[in-house]
């Protein structure tokens, strides 16, 4: 079962716990905030507001598991096995773009990430997501109102 939980490293207890997704075990983490957002094996993302302890949001649009997360005041941005990139609203949980990022195909001598599939990683700011995909680098340019 996926569970995250806050503590206080000072006195060493634990604060909150927040059981995410029975059955899916949690494979990427990001916080902002009083906000996390985790992703899961089962294509999912829960947004969590962890001043009240509360679910805010279930994220639903990855086919496959969610390998990576990033989030800000305004966005989420997840990637998963399923070699698409979401860019989610954090005003409203609604997903504004797919962005497809690459394919299965083994590039030179450079295999596939041994453990995440797809889109390995992503990071981004206010113009641009950058996303790894098995050996390949994609950078994504955009002006948002976002």
């Amino acid at each position: 079962m996926g569970s995250i939980e806050i503590i206080d490293l000072g006195a060493g207890t634990t604060l909150q716990q927040a059981v995410l997704t029975p059955g899916a075990p949690l494979l990427c983490l990001s916080a902002f905030g009083d906000h996390f957002v985790a992703g899961s094996r089962n294509g999912q993302l829960k947004l969590w507001n962890s001043a009240t302890n509360s679910l805010q949001q279930t994220l639903a649009d990855h086919t496959e598991q969610v390998n990576t997360v990033q989030m800000d005041e305004c966005k989420i941005v997840s990637g998963g096995a399923d070699m698409c990139i979401k860019v989610w609203s954090r005003e409203n949980n609604q997903r504004l773009y797919s962005l497809l990022g690459g394919s299965r195909q083994e590039r030179g001598r450079n295999p596939p990430h041994p453990t995440k599939p797809g889109c390995s990683e992503v990071r981004f700011d206010h113009s641009r997501i950058v996303a790894s995909f098995n050996s390949l680098l994609r950078v994504y340019s955009f002006v948002a109102d976002l």
